[in-house]
């Protein structure tokens, strides 16, 4: 459902500068290129004892090559940028209430781009209704909100990752 609100009542929006979107745009792009299973990876070591930290990375070596490129060719390069490349100027998502799995899918979703399935789309967008319907359309909220806080926001605390 898609509500039409009088351009008079529709709030301000604050948009970065388009060279900043470049280059923030430049890495999300590319991370998803290059490096499509970082967020797993990630889950999976932050969810680790940190004494065992050292042999998951040499277990999986892509997620330092993966930190080594994002050091280097962005939060070096951009410091200024590096809280809007961490995720920390999106709005947090709160996932306690959502049913068990979901979460899960939301992030394929958003990592991938992969379509949500049937049931996890009935599921959002039960969510969605529940929070009283945010950017008056799924589609938008899911994408604008749901989708960069499943990204860049810290994960809950998970079991390693099987």
């Amino acid at each position: 459902m898609i509500i039409d609100v009088p351009q008079a009542q529709q709030p301000a929006l604050n948009l970065y500068d388009p060279s900043v979107t470049a280059i923030t745009d430049s890495f999300y792009t590319q991370r998803r290129e290059k490096f499509p299973e970082y967020y797993m990876l990630e889950q999976g070591y932050y969810s680790l004892a940190k004494s065992d930290r050292a042999a998951y990375l040499l277990k999986f070596p892509k997620l330092d090559a993966y930190w080594k490129w994002r050091d280097l060719e962005y939060y070096k390069k951009y410091p200024v940028l590096k809280p809007i490349l961490q995720g920390k100027v999106f709005k947090q998502v709160d996932t306690s209430t959502w049913p068990d799995g979901l979460e899960q899918f939301v992030v394929l979703y958003a990592a991938t781009g992969k379509k949500l399935g049937k049931g996890a789309t009935l599921a959002m967008q039960q969510v969605w209704l529940k929070e009283g319907q945010p950017y008056g359309d799924f589609q938008t909220w899911l994408d604008a909100q749901v989708v960069p806080a499943m990204l860049y926001q810290q994960p809950a605390a998970a079991g390693p990752i099987q």
